[in-house]
């Protein structure tokens, strides 16, 4: 109310709208433990319409970034990375972000939001979301309604990226070709790749790969159900891609970055986060992990990459790779406490591992362009 219209709302007013939409909605539930639920929200719109007041809503949808057609545009502020306020961590308004777009990570706020997301969809509460919860969360964004990381969609939305994203537990088609692109983010090569194994090497920039060239069949491919690990994971994977699109899909599903909160009110949150009874991995403290995996031609990369992420049934039969492929794992470690005071206390905590498989040719071409 006062972010759209710039006017307060009082109790009065609610407990006012409350009565008019539950008695023009008898049948359905418009207000739950005295809140209005999503469809008693649109009925408060209903209202303004049958009274021929369409200013309302247009002025609340225009609000938060729809045009007339209904189309709705993500700020120039998400997709750059500013932010309004000024200590916050995607940066200062005014100044160059692509520097520090090389080593974007999930904010805390994201991180936070998209644990809201996974078990606000877990539709049956046993910690996985599955391929129907998977369609009703991205069900908002243009058709394809699917995941960014579906290839029917990341074929186009990684367009100019330095990788696409393998989907968990689906076969990765084989591209046609592939063509190399100048970028901001060089690989940093100290000498050729050796002819005898493979080489992975972990840093906070990746070099910049056209893949605008790949093809492939999509149409057969289906979503497999995620755990919260594995969700996390796949937000990890196109976040280390593309920051500027992790940020656009974030803001259609509604999330808009929060500014520092406190210790407590960070706490606070985190804990609100989590169901009754759901599994407490969503509050294991975790850190992410960026790789390449380098190597001569015939030496195992799509292999290893396969195998460590879990996304193929057979990995060595994945696909020859002819242009970069990123794909995430998890895995749980302990470490000493750092807020006990027991030496001897151990705390479980998350390591996402983003992996990017590098075939031999773009690396030298990239390499190449570095020497010139």
């Amino acid at each position: 109310q006062h972010e759209t219209f710039h006017v307060p709302v009082y109790e009065r007013d609610l407990t006012g709208w409350k009565k008019v939409v539950a008695r023009n909605n008898p049948d359905e539930e418009v207000v739950r433990d005295g809140k209005f639920t999503a469809a008693g929200f649109l009925a408060i719109f209903d209202v303004f319409i049958s009274q021929n007041r369409l200013d309302v809503p247009w002025q609340a949808l225009r609000k938060f970034g729809y045009d007339d057609n209904l189309t709705l545009h993500v700020p120039e502020s998400i997709i750059r990375g500013r932010s309004a306020f000024p200590d916050h961590p995607l940066g200062v308004p005014g100044q160059p972000t692509a520097q520090s777009d090389r080593s974007w990570s999930l904010t805390p706020s994201a991180r936070r939001f998209l644990t809201d997301v996974f078990y606000q969809f877990d539709s049956n509460n046993d910690g996985v979301l599955s391929v129907e919860d998977l369609q009703r969360i991205f069900s908002i964004v243009c058709d394809p309604a699917l995941p960014p990381w579906h290839p029917i969609r990341s074929h186009d939305e990684f367009e100019g990226c330095f990788s696409l994203p393998i989907m968990p537990s689906t076969p990765s088609p084989s591209p046609a070709s592939s063509a190399s692109g100048e970028g901001s983010s060089p690989l940093n090569m100290s000498h050729s790749l050796s002819a005898s194994g493979i080489t992975i090497v972990s840093g906070e920039s990746f070099p910049s790969v056209d893949i605008s060239a790949v093809s492939g069949s999509y149409t057969n491919v289906q979503c497999k159900p995620l755990s919260y690990l594995e969700w996390m994971g796949m937000w990890h994977s196109i976040s280390a891609i593309s920051p500027p699109l992790t940020r656009a899909e974030l803001f259609r599903l509604g999330h808009m970055e929060e500014p520092k909160r406190s210790k407590k009110s960070r706490r606070a949150k985190k804990k609100s986060a989590v169901a009754p009874n759901e599994p407490t991995e969503s509050l294991l403290p975790s850190k992410e992990v960026r790789a390449l995996i380098l190597g001569s031609p015939g030496s195992g990369k799509s292999a290893l990459l396969h195998a460590l992420a879990r996304t193929s049934d057979d990995p060595l039969a994945a696909p020859k790779t002819r242009s970069p492929r990123t794909a995430s794992t998890y895995v749980k470690l302990k470490r000493k406490n750092p807020k006990s005071k027991n030496d001897n206390q151990e705390e479980v905590f998350v390591t996402h591992l983003i992996m990017t498989e590098v075939p031999e040719a773009s690396a030298e071409n990239q390499a190449q362009r570095k020497r010139e």
